[in-house]
């Protein structure tokens, strides 16, 4: 009932007050959750301690926990970022044996004996194409590509583009210089009016890094 409640403010806020953050009532996400101006997070999504800067949008089915997401990134439907861990040098992989509050409601020991969750950092300007997972504690640097079904165990360098089951490196999407000079330029932390004056550049490396 808190849940549908939630849905329901949510969804008539944004109606009422035409706010810049669009989230789809069918969505859930907790208090922990901190979003900036200009996001979208689509139907079905689950957010648990989630940061998501402006001009980001989460696509449907997508499931985030414990994450900090820049600015300007596209994550596509049905992603998993940060599904957690279990223990694999314990005698048993069950979290009934190290953690008292677990799905099962069972009551084996009398605290948390591991850590189930090492948060993922998402930079800039990251593209992440439908259905990845996003394994935890792993960071996406700016400009990187994730593309779809891969599976990332590791982090990933600045404008890299990567794929498959582990996800390995297929490409970067420009050379290292201008890698580099895009890095030093930093143009996500623009304003908006300095965007909007130089946006016909965005469609051209060249002009743009002149």
């Amino acid at each position: 009932m808190k849940r549908l409640i939630k849905f329901i403010l949510s969804f008539f806020k944004n109606l009422m007050f035409e706010s810049s953050i669009k989230i789809s009532p069918l969505s859930y996400f907790d208090n922990d959750c901190k979003f900036e101006e200009n996001i979208y997070i689509d139907r079905f999504c689950n957010l648990h301690n989630v940061k998501i800067g402006e001009y980001s949008y989460v696509g449907y089915g997508t499931f985030i926990f414990n994450c900090q997401i820049g600015k300007y990134c596209s994550i596509g439907p049905d992603v998993k970022i940060g599904p957690g861990k279990h223990p694999t040098h314990f005698v048993s992989t069950s979290p009934i044996f190290y953690k008292k509050d677990n799905p099962l409601g069972v009551k084996f020991v009398e605290k948390k004996y591991f850590k189930e969750s090492d948060r993922v950092v998402i930079g800039n300007d990251v593209w992440i194409g439908a259905n990845a997972i996003i394994m935890d504690g792993v960071k996406i640097n700016n400009g990187a590509i994730i593309a779809s079904g891969a599976v990332v165990t590791k982090d990933v360098e600045p404008y890299a583009i990567v794929g498959g089951v582990p996800a390995k490196l297929i490409k970067y999407r420009f050379n290292k210089k201008k890698v580099q000079r895009l890095l030093e330029v930093e143009w996500w932390e623009w304003d908006k009016n300095e965007i909007k004056k130089h946006i016909n550049k965005f469609r051209d490396i060249e002009r743009f890094l002149k």
